[in-house]
């Protein structure tokens, strides 16, 4: 247990069944307004969701973050159907940590993680007073990703025909996901031996977990960059209005802010309107 005397970080094991354990962090306040649960990257950890919300928990509000099976301590295989059944089993314990106190739960989703936000949320029957998606995937694949790709490919060039398709996936990755450490060993913190990759990839390709989801009742603020080329990749720009159209399909009562920069909002002003936004919605939803 580490923090100071206003706060402090609290690491648990959750035991879902006998054999599986899934890790999880909780930034606890002595005063708090409410609890934010935020599911991770993929190849992240509960903790690094703690850092990249940091800024809104000294607004006064606890955080409940875990790992994905096979990430940190949680027991692997990880696969895409384990990250949303993990966030599942969690914020059926979010609930049931916070609900003594009768303030607010909110979600949070970043990018991939507002996939498995959204699929628990939905089926826990809409638990939370809102939900705030960053950059969210409104779907899981499409083959917009192929065709992205191959237009990649067709505007770089490289000298040597020799492993040219390793080459050019590699920097199609590098511009999709900057700054994470990614080889043929791991993701991030995702070692290869922890993840079930030809399952992870046959559920990535065959199935839809947004399909039938849809949060009727759920206030949803959903932040988001044109110029974000992981969701460019999935060509829902073409026409501006069609990522919006995407969002409001899964969750009717959606808002929006349009930011300028990139998928890890990296340029000051983007972090400053971003926060002011959040801010002002959790405020409002947590005064409803």
């Amino acid at each position: 247990m580490v923090g100071t005397a206003s706060q402090r970080i609290q690491h648990h094991f959750h035991r879902p069944l006998p054999r599986q354990v899934l890790e999880w962090v909780r930034l606890q306040r002595r005063v708090t307004r409410g609890t934010l649960f935020s599911p991770p990257l993929i190849g992240g950890s509960g903790l690094l969701a703690i850092r990249q919300l940091r800024s809104l928990t000294r607004s006064g509000y606890d955080l409940i973050s875990f790992n994905y099976a096979g990430h940190g301590h949680s027991t692997p295989p990880f696969t895409l159907n384990a990250s949303i059944r993990d966030t599942r089993r969690m914020l059926d314990l979010a609930i049931r940590e916070t609900r003594p106190k009768r303030l607010p739960l909110f979600g949070i989703g970043l990018c991939y993680g507002s996939i498995p936000t959204v699929c628990a949320a939905h089926k826990a029957r809409e638990p939370f007073r809102g939900i705030v998606l960053i950059n969210a995937l409104p779907r899981l694949f499409t083959f917009d990703l192929i065709h992205s790709f191959r237009k990649f490919c067709r505007g770089h060039q490289i000298r040597t025909r020799s492993n040219a398709f390793t080459t050019m996936l590699k920097r199609y990755s590098d511009r999709l996901f900057p700054n994470i450490d990614k080889n043929l060993a791991r993701f991030g913190t995702l070692e290869r031996q922890r993840i079930s990759l030809v399952r992870t990839l046959w559920e990535a390709v065959t199935r839809n977990p947004l399909k039938h989801v849809r949060l009727e009742n759920t206030p949803v603020l959903s932040i988001y960059s044109p110029n974000d080329p992981l969701l460019g990749a999935y060509r829902l720009f073409d026409n501006r209005w069609d990522y919006e159209a995407h969002i409001r399909r899964i969750c009717p009562r959606s808002t929006f802010v349009v930011l300028k920069g990139d998928h890890f909002l990296s340029a000051a002003q983007d972090r400053r309107l971003a926060q002011q936004a959040v801010s002002g919605f959790l405020n409002q939803m947590g005064s409803g």
